[in-house]
């Protein structure tokens, strides 16, 4: 324990990789350990990032409409069709 608090003190760049390998160890020991708790965190972040992306998607259809038309028209499977 004091040589872990010695090397964290001197500030080396490699000091902590050993403590990394324990972090990790205890991190997987406790995904599982309950596993119904893992799979509700990823559906919650799965979820979130839908959520972001959808908002992202809305918020640019919705400022910039002019976007939309001209990727539309670029398209080869659309007539080019301008709206203004």
């Amino acid at each position: 324990m004091r040589g872990n608090k010695r090397a964290l003190r001197d500030g080396g760049t490699l000091a902590s990789l050993g403590s990394l390998s324990l972090d990790m160890k205890l991190g997987l020991r406790m995904l599982r350990k309950y596993p119904g708790l893992t799979i509700v965190g990823g559906l919650a972040m799965a979820f979130a990032i839908w959520v972001g992306a959808v908002v992202f998607q809305v918020m640019g259809c919705t400022s910039r409409p002019d976007l939309i038309h001209y990727f539309r028209s670029n398209s080869s499977a659309a007539p080019a069709t301008t709206y203004r």
